[in-house]
């Protein structure tokens, strides 16, 4: 059984429409290339060719085919990725937790993967000004600033005022592991 690619890119194009709604505007030197099973293993990721422009999304290779809600749940992550496309190298857990909530919030899925919670977890304690935080970052910053070069200093400032949040700030800063 082969995923039906028109189904998948619409349900691409629907996420990627719906994360920009969330955090802005994509990074329009980005487009997305073609959805496919990865090949190298069992966990969906972003294939970027930044030299060309676009990412491929890859799916899972053990993914049910059949089970959309479970397709649908590895697009949702990546879809939130396809807004700043880096590698999994240059990712932080600023990108991951934002992609796990994001991925939560259209699946009502929540990740059970114990690399990602933590990093979902300092998001959602910080939802409410890490939002508009990344927007800014993203959009009207002077020099815009792409998920995953986003640093401390520059979401420090809207949290003013709240002594509870550094440690999740300066965790979310921080390169991927």
């Amino acid at each position: 059984m082969t995923i039906d690619q028109d189904w998948l890119m619409t349900q691409c194009e629907d996420l990627i429409l719906k994360a920009e709604r969330l955090l802005g505007r994509r990074d329009p030197n980005w487009s997305l290339g073609s959805v496919r099973r990865n090949p190298d293993g069992d966990y969906p990721r972003l294939h970027v060719y930044p030299e060309r422009g676009y990412a491929d999304i890859l799916l899972s290779s053990q993914l049910d085919e059949g089970n959309r809600t479970a397709v649908r749940y590895e697009l949702a992550h990546e879809c939130l990725h396809m807004l700043d496309p880096c590698t999994a190298k240059e990712s932080t857990n600023l990108c991951e937790g934002l992609a796990a909530y994001f991925q939560y919030k259209e699946t009502r899925q929540r990740t059970k993967h114990e690399k990602y919670l933590p990093a979902l977890e300092a998001v959602e304690r910080q939802w409410v000004r890490l939002q508009g935080a990344v927007r800014h970052c993203r959009l009207h910053a002077v020099e815009r600033k792409p998920m995953h070069m986003i640093g401390f200093t520059d979401i420090e400032p809207w949290f003013l005022n709240s002594s509870d949040v550094e440690g999740d700030l300066r965790f979310l800063t921080k390169a991927f592991d």
